[in-house]
């Protein structure tokens, strides 16, 4: 652990810190995940990858095929709502796939840059991806000529397929997963892979109010079926800790001295429409019963289930 630098709250500088304080070996990797993915608990699949020891990223993409293979006929089964801006053919011509920008990926840092991190990290989403590659291979011309065979038949080939099987999709940016690992590998000059994973908590950030009703809806309904450790292998350690420890927070922290009514304020700054918590602090937001939420619950209840055996 290394605490961040109160006077560079950036992430080059804590990169940086960590790099310090970790000293990897020339061919360890290291794993980048943002601490707002709570229920992301099952990490052994990522650690255990076969691609971790050929290569120096390996990118865990969000496909919305993989995770929810049923939104089209089932659209509650699409428990966690997001915005799929680029597309990828996976193995073949034929197989689409939705996909969000990753949330975590092991990465050599010996390898690599930290500016390079950041500035790939930062331009991940809303398609800005490709103004950072543009720039990073103007900066490395003799790389891009590596590149041109895999972008060339990018360029002829993958507008027409995506059409193809999806006529007047529309998109940000897409390439086939072949020409994605050729490319970017040339440009990085260093060797990347990627997998498209079936697990729909490494989507599952918090980054805005539905989305932390999503989870509290969840843990509500948890609590209603049996409790928290039905769903998560540390259920009961978080409800322990919030019995043991949260008292003392409330005193040091003013957010959890009266949360409820904390939230309901930023409802009605937002003009939400609607407040999370009556006046007696009791969690009655309209969302909370939505089919999604008894989704995710079986979900992770089977997925617990299997890290328990």
């Amino acid at each position: 652990f290394v605490s961040e630098d109160d006077r560079h709250l950036n992430l080059v500088q804590t990169l940086n810190l960590g790099r310090e304080k970790l000293a990897p070996a020339i061919d360890e990797l290291v794993l980048f995940q943002p601490g707002d993915l709570p229920f992301l608990y099952d990490l052994e699949k990522v650690l255990g990858f076969q691609g971790n020891k050929s290569r120096d990223i390996i990118l865990w993409l969000n496909s919305r095929q993989k995770m929810f293979p049923e939104f089209n006929e089932k659209p509650n089964s699409e428990f966690v709502k997001r915005n799929y801006h680029y597309r990828i053919l996976n193995d073949n011509e034929r197989d689409l796939h939705d996909l969000k920008e990753p949330n975590l990926y092991p990465i050599n840092f010996s390898r690599m840059e930290s500016e390079i991190i950041d500035y790939l990290h930062s331009s991940r989403k809303d398609g800005q991806i490709i103004d950072a590659g543009i720039k990073m291979a103007l900066k490395n011309p003799i790389r891009i000529f590596k590149t041109l065979p895999y972008l060339v038949d990018h360029f002829f080939r993958f507008r027409t397929q995506i059409q193809q099987i999806r006529p007047g999709d529309k998109y940000q940016f897409g390439m086939s997963r072949k020409n994605f690992h050729k490319s970017i590998s040339n440009v990085l000059n260093i060797p990347i892979t990627t997998t498209l994973h079936n697990d729909p908590s490494f989507v599952s950030d918090v980054d805005a109010l539905e989305d932390w009703e999503d989870f509290e809806s969840l843990t509500h309904f948890a609590g209603n079926q049996g409790g928290l450790g039905n769903i998560h292998p540390f259920g009961k350690e978080l409800m322990r800790f919030r019995e043991m420890d949260m008292p003392s927070l409330k005193k040091e922290i003013p957010m959890y001295q009266d949360f409820p009514a904390y939230l309901n304020r930023i409802y009605q700054t937002l003009e939400m429409g609607y407040e999370p918590f009556d006046s007696n602090g009791n969690y009655v937001s309209p969302n909370a019963n939505a089919p999604e939420v008894a989704q995710a619950y079986q979900w992770y209840q089977k997925n617990c289930a299997i890290i328990a055996q």
